[in-house]
């Protein structure tokens, strides 16, 4: 955090649009995400690692970031946070899944 603390001195002071946790729905799946700035704003995807929650990344961080002209958006991976479990929603495992040559 000591490399980002200037960042953000030099945006304190700017209201920045926070919505709040939303649901996009893909079939059965459902992936929780929330955004900052302007939505016409040029849009700026942060992707959290594996068995993280989007809350990983810092609000202001966000707002540091949607201060500089960023539509930021953060989202709970699969299986993470708010956002779907794969058994909760009727997928099974990879594992379960039958694999053979021809793709079938």
């Amino acid at each position: 955090m000591k490399g980002l603390m200037p960042l953000l001195r030099a945006e304190m002071g700017k209201r920045i649009t926070h919505t709040g946790t939303s649901l996009a729905r893909v079939k059965s799946i459902e992936i929780a995400y929330d955004t900052f700035g302007d939505a016409a704003a040029s849009p700026l995807v942060l992707i959290m690692g594996l068995s993280c929650q989007m809350i990983m990344w810092e609000e202001d961080f966000c707002s540091s970031l949607a201060a500089r002209g960023f539509r930021v958006i953060r989202f709970d991976n699969r299986d993470m946070g708010m956002s779907a479990k794969i058994a909760a929603a009727g997928w099974r495992m990879i594992e379960d899944v039958p694999v053979s040559p021809a793709g079938t």
